[in-house]
């Protein structure tokens, strides 16, 4: 059998890479032969400007929609494209120009207003912002994410009454939402906590009260409002709500600890000898625990 002398490889070589270079120049130049060809229409170059844009080449992609307005001025989709490019290089004005275009063109373009609104958050035009939050919930009332920005802006916003009222409206009207309740979940323990620090005590237990109407089992609040029952000395009612944290969670060690703990500050030794016995089964390996039986012994015989 005769093999392709040196010669014969070498050209064959030489012309795949020619082949190459000539794809990677077709590819690099697709986008120039696109606008000289007559057939170029504004759908193919808003398909380039999308491209552009999704490889973060942001300058081409506002170039291109520019080119593609040319051909089809009142092509709100360009318009939309060209205002979310133009908010990454941060020339807001004119995004906003082009947002306001479409939603005037078009105002029921719920990508728009979400864009906005994302846009004015930003760079810090809060009111803007609900502005657009409230015009998109008027065209899509039931529209979760926009109820869910607006609830968030108020908050940026310091508007905690309106921000309040508008969170409970959202659970009562959709209780069924998981996400909305986590949502609602999250939010509330953001105040408590912020009502904690300032020392509000009261608003602070009313808020994880709130969270509890609707998740009763929720161990975050459960032990907050311990906390706060403790800090006032109401030993009673803060091994209520360790009762019912541990409802859900009948082993959960941290609160078997705590309840021990209460029923000593309470002198009920026998319940607390007992409840550490069944600590000192369920955690054979602590010797934390057979310290406070041991202590607790100790205090009942003095008692």
């Amino acid at each position: 059998m005769k093999y392709p002398g040196k010669a014969f490889l070498m050209r064959f070589k030489l012309l795949a890479i020619l082949l190459c270079l000539m794809a990677t120049l077709c590819a690099d130049n697709s986008y120039a032969q696109l606008v000289k060809t007559k057939r170029t229409n504004a759908d193919e170059l808003l398909e380039m400007a999308q491209l552009h844009y999704n490889n973060r080449n942001y300058y081409k992609a506002i170039q291109v929609s520019k080119q593609g307005l040319q051909k089809r001025p009142d092509y709100v989709d360009l318009h939309f494209l060209l205002g979310r490019a133009y908010v990454q290089v941060n020339q807001f004005d004119s995004a906003r120009l082009e947002f306001q275009y479409v939603l005037h063109e078009v105002p029921r373009y719920r990508e728009a207003y979400l864009a906005a609104m994302n846009m004015e958050l930003k760079i810090g035009r809060n009111q803007e912002a609900l502005c657009y939050a409230d015009d998109g919930l008027y065209f899509f009332p039931n529209d979760r994410e926009f109820m869910l920005k607006k609830l968030a802006i108020l908050e940026t916003l310091k508007y905690y009454r309106y921000s309040d009222n508008y969170a409970q409206r959202l659970v009562n009207k959709y209780p069924e939402d998981t996400v909305l309740l986590r949502y609602y979940t999250s939010y509330k323990i953001e105040h408590a906590a912020m009502y904690m620090k300032q020392g509000n005590m009261a608003r602070a237990r009313y808020e994880y009260e709130k969270i509890l109407e609707l998740s009763p089992g929720n161990k975050e609040a459960l032990e907050a409002i311990t906390n706060i029952e403790i800090r006032s000395g109401n030993y009673e009612n803060s091994l209520a709500f360790v009762n019912r944290a541990l409802i859900s969670n009948p082993n959960d060690y941290e609160m078997l600890l705590r309840k021990v703990g209460l029923l000593e500050e309470l002198k009920r030794y026998p319940e607390a000898i007992e409840l550490s016995q069944k600590m000192m089964s369920l955690f054979p390996g602590d010797a934390k625990i057979r310290t406070i039986n041991n202590e607790l012994r100790m205090a009942a015989g003095r008692y």
